[in-house]
Formats: structure tokens, C-alpha cells, sequence
């Protein structure tokens, strides 16, 4: 059976890839472990940083000159972390600035622009400890809490103004116990 009737009309559409993309960056990242310089507790103290840089840019079909989605400008994380004595501990930060999410809404209906993430920021920790040293088998205990600040994500549609979408977690915990034979 035909889905179409003869004579009947029909509007296809479907989304195509732009052109002309250029994506262009630096990416910095630096460690640090205490255990290289001293001995002893402070030697498990050490530090992670990255920074990223990124400028990029494509074509629409329709023609906008718009960044290519999912890159943000400017991304960054910091992690500052203890390992020793079988004790591993990590206080984690990470920054992202906004980012293009989707093309696609914005050439269904004219606009601009289109979809984008507003910048998110978050602070985890996570700490864990080995028992096998205590019990003779391949154990741990660990504690993870995640998005500590409690932060909020935004999707906007053009500009910031705009929300269409919010989401909120909360702040996420988890604890456990591994064991492995």
C-alpha cells in the first residue's frame, strides 16, 4: 500500500551540514605532586589544572556565520588532591563558558541563533580509601559527592533571556564499599 494518494502534496524537509568550518585553540595543563620534592604525609599533596582556549566558526545552510556546537570558548578545571597511605582524596573544579547546543531550531524558524548551554560550574569530591593493607583482599571504602554548590543548568534559545529549558539535580552523594576476589 502507498502512504501517498496519487495527486496528493507533500512538504519534505531535513536539516543539512553547513560548510567553511574553522576550529582553532590552545589547550594549557599543568600537575604538580609533592611527592616528587619531599617524603613523607605531605608528599601525597598535589595539584591539576587545565585551561582551554577555543575559537571556531562554520556556515549554516541558511548562511549564518555561527560557532561550531558543543564548543565552549573557555573551559577550565582545578584539582587539588591527596594520595598516601592508601587515602586517595580530590576536590575537583570545572568551569565551562556557554556553548552552541543545536542549529537546527534556529533554521526551522528563522532566528538568528540558536540553542545554547549557559556557562556551567561545578565542585565534586571524592575520597576513597584502600583497606587491603587492614583485611588481606582488594577492598575500599568511598565517598563521592558531586555539584557540592547545588548549580543550576540553563538552556536558552538566542539569548540568555530566552530559557527553554532548566534543569536542577541537587546535590548528588554517594557511598560504598568494593570488594574483588
Amino acid at each position: 500500500s502507498d502512504l501517498a494518494m496519487p495527486g496528493e502534496l507533500w512538504d519534505l524537509s531535513g536539516f543539512g551540514n553547513g560548510k567553511d568550518g574553522e576550529l582553532q585553540g590552545i589547550e594549557l595543563a599543568f600537575t604538580a605532586r609533592l611527592d616528587n620534592y619531599i617524603e613523607g604525609f605531605w608528599s601525597g599533596f598535589g595539584l591539576e589544572a587545565n585551561a582551554t582556549y577555543i575559537d571556531s566558526e562554520y556556515t549554516t545552510p541558511g548562511g549564518l556565520d555561527i560557532e561550531l556546537p558543543g564548543t565552549s570558548d573557555q573551559a577550565y578545571n582545578l584539582s587539588l588532591f591527596y594520595e598516601n597511605y592508601g587515602l586517595s582524596a580530590r576536590i575537583s573544579y570545572r568551569y565551562r563558558d556557554s556553548w552552541l547546543d543545536e542549529t537546527e531550531t534556529s533554521s526551522a524558524f528563522g532566528l538568528e541563533s540558536g540553542v545554547f548551554w549557559d556557562e556551567q560550574e561545578r565542585v565534586d569530591l571524592s575520597i576513597r580509601y584502600d583497606l587491603e593493607a587492614l583485611t588481606g583482599y582488594k577492598a575500599s571504602i568511598f565517598f563521592d559527592m558531586n555539584n557540592l554548590t547545588d548549580e543550576t543548568d540553563v538552556r536558552y534559545t538566542g539569548a540568555r533571556w530566552n530559557p527553554n529549558q532548566v534543569e536542577a539535580y541537587g546535590k548528588r552523594y554517594l557511598i560504598g564499599f568494593r570488594f574483588s576476589m
